[in-house]
């Protein structure tokens, strides 16, 4: 079998059965963030590669355990960056999980450590270029998806990420200086450990929040971009509700996120439940 290391960090992972004197010992190696390796497919060496999937910490990429990721969702910690129309002013910053992204003139004179974000600009430019800045940085452990565009102010999805892969994050803490900068919480929330898998379903309880927004993300979890999903609404007493008004789609940037779109018509409400069945790339 081929095993990824998926935990954000170098790791020794220690699978399979040394022959001889000493066979009970587990032999391993040690495999950077996002190695892949090549494990015998004894049923001891399995289990043990299943125990470390349960951690979090590897993803059994090919081999006879394959299909057992089925079964369980490895969902990212989440949260929301909202940039007013006017956007941020030089000076103005956001951290996140202890990295300083600053806007200013220039990146001449920024402190050590700090990051810079671009000049100030108007909300939607600001938000890309930080979401470059963030998601070029090697090991902040977040990621930004797609801007989603809610009126006129600029959204930024942060999810939790080790590397290219989504990883559930500690409650990373998030702060900012700027009025017309906005965090949904002071840390990412949400975050379910389990197992990395390529088939999700879930369901995702609109709020009033989201009606509000009329523009939202749920995190699934998935690790690529679906090759298809399906998503059915229904209200809280059980009735199906059409949502031919309603669009979903995945983002390219953050490939687990479905955003979800009803700003057409206002179809959604508080209470309404999304079933979402998801199979991965």
């Amino acid at each position: 079998m081929i095993i990824k290391n998926i935990s954000g960090s170098t790791q020794y992972v220690a699978i399979g059965q040394r022959a001889g004197r000493g066979s009970r010992f587990s032999r391993g190696r040690e495999l950077a963030n996002n190695a892949t390796a090549s494990f015998d497919d004894s049923p001891a060496s399995l289990a043990q590669a299943r125990a470390l999937v349960v951690r979090g910490l590897i993803q059994i990429v090919s081999g006879p355990d394959a299909s057992a990721e089925d079964g369980s969702r490895n969902v990212p910690a989440s949260g929301s960056i909202t940039l007013s129309t006017t956007g941020p002013s030089n000076g103005n910053y956001v951290i996140l999980n202890g990295v300083k992204f600053q806007w200013a003139a220039t990146a001449v004179g920024l402190a050590d450590g700090v990051v810079w974000a671009g000049a100030a600009a108007v909300g939607a430019t600001a938000a890309g270029v930080l979401r470059t800045a963030v998601n070029a940085h090697a090991t902040v452990g977040v990621k930004l998806g797609s801007t989603i565009t809610v009126g006129t102010d600029s959204v930024l999805p942060v999810t939790a990420s080790a590397g290219s892969d989504i990883t559930v994050g500690a409650n990373y803490a998030n702060s900012k200086l700027g009025a017309e900068i906005t965090l949904n919480a002071a840390t990412l929330v949400d975050g379910t450990p389990g197992k990395i898998k390529e088939s999700v379903e879930i369901t995702h309880t609109v709020t009033a929040g989201n009606v509000s927004a009329t523009k939202w993300f749920v995190p699934t979890g998935v690790l690529s971009t679906p090759s298809n999903w399906i998503v059915q609404c229904r209200t809280a007493a059980g009735l199906i509700k059409p949502t031919l008004l309603c669009s979903f789609v995945f983002d390219t940037v953050t490939k687990g996120n479905l955003i979800v779109n009803d700003s057409a018509a206002s179809t959604l409400a508080a209470g309404d439940i999304l079933t979402i069945h998801v199979l991965g790339a």
